[in-house]
């Protein structure tokens, strides 16, 4: 059934295994990045006695959905460009999750420097 498949797209399975692969390893950094960010609030909440609810908790899981959406978005145009054969990486999903690393990054090094503030 996945030989025929692969025939029918003319995809080779190597290309498919990689992508997927790399699918995998994009959503697996994301969902570290999004944990790290909130260790680093969680951090920042005791470091400035605030209390710790659950509502800050649901936003770190409704952030990781938001990327998660605009990832499975871009990761649709990867899929197409690989059955029309434009390129056999997953270029677009993983722009995407460079850039959701790159805002969590961002939002570490706020919590840090208000943890930092606070112990002065």
């Amino acid at each position: 059934m996945f030989d025929v498949l692969l025939e029918t797209l003319g995809l080779e399975a190597v290309i498919l295994r990689r992508a997927a692969l790399l699918e995998i390893i994009i959503w697996s950094v994301m969902l570290i990045a999004v944990m790290i960010d909130m260790r680093a609030g969680i951090r920042r909440a005791k470091a400035l006695h605030l209390p710790i609810d659950s509502h800050g908790l649901r936003r770190t899981f409704t952030k990781f959905g938001d990327y998660g959406k605009v990832t499975a978005l871009f990761m649709c145009i990867d899929v197409l460009g690989l059955l029309f054969g434009l390129y056999s990486l997953p270029y677009a999903s993983g722009a995407s999750a460079v850039i959701a690393v790159g805002i969590e990054a961002w939002s570490v090094r706020e919590n840090l420097r208000a943890v930092r503030s606070s112990a002065a």
